[in-house]
């Protein structure tokens, strides 16, 4: 009777355990982006194998524009593309300061994630899974943190799994993004009117107004496309039509942003 009991519990636990397993499809809830002060990331389970066509990309943007900086306070709009070798994939996001603590608040998330607090740190995380072969996008609001916040770093961990009911041959991806708060001496409108494009549509080349330090173009998908440096213009031939946005640095420290079409 005794070994009776014993092969029941061993069966028992055999089926709390898969069940376990399973149920993660829904999100493993806790805090698993690998985040300093955070329960470590995914890779427990699902290994640590990378997928050699793995991509995690995260726009930040405003008004449909890609921003390198935030201004304290500001609601921003979040699009997380991650891209594999998989037929579900999940995530975690977590945005910490210097001291590994929330900065900022994530709201208004897409169907299938939802944002909740986990210690001292705010996770935005899968629901269900993004069934999308190779490619999946979520999206949510980001408000920045007060003013003196200082660089936001957010930690993102991505489970791209195969689908076979368990953890084996899934890949496991991370990354880490560095956003820094804008000088506070920089006013709206100095930020808007230190430069501009001179045409739109874009004809061959893109014109600036003056010449820049640091200049970033960014698809409509959030891909960064082209850099360039310490010029006024550009070469766009080998640019495909379509919607692209721009971010520049100007040579006394200010920032500025623009939008362009290419016929």
């Amino acid at each position: 009777m005794k070994n009776k009991y014993i092969h029941l519990s061993i069966l028992a636990s055999s089926v709390i355990v898969s069940l376990s397993l399973l149920s993660n499809s829904n999100g493993p809830g806790g805090n698993r982006t690998g985040a300093p002060g955070s329960s470590g990331d995914c890779s427990g389970c699902h290994g640590a194998n990378p997928d050699p066509t793995g991509e995690i990309t995260l726009s930040v943007m405003e008004n449909g524009t890609k921003v390198m900086q935030y201004q304290p306070g500001k609601t921003y709009d979040l699009e997380l593309l991650i891209k594999g070798n998989s037929s579900k994939m999940g995530f975690q996001l977590s945005a910490i300061n210097n001291s590994n603590k929330v900065s900022g608040n994530i709201s208004e998330t897409v169907s299938g994630t939802q944002a909740y607090n986990s210690g001292n740190q705010q996770v935005w995380a899968h629901t269900s899974p993004g069934t999308s072969a190779n490619s999946n996008t979520w999206t949510a609001k980001w408000t920045a943190p007060a003013a003196g916040s200082g660089d936001v770093r957010m930690y993102i961990a991505s489970i791209l799994a195969n689908s076979n009911g368990n953890n084996s041959g899934d890949y496991f991806i991370k990354k880490t993004f560095t956003l820094s708060e804008e000088s506070q001496n920089n006013t709206e409108n100095k930020y808007q009117v230190a430069n501009r494009i001179l045409q739109n549509p874009i004809v061959e080349n893109l014109y600036l107004e003056k010449v820049i330090k640091e200049a970033f173009i960014w698809d409509n998908q959030g891909k960064m496309v082209l850099k360039f440096s310490n010029a006024s213009q550009v070469d766009l031939t080998k640019l495909s039509p379509g919607i692209y946005n721009l971010n520049f640095i100007n040579p006394d420290g200010t920032h500025g942003s623009g939008r362009f079409v290419i016929p």
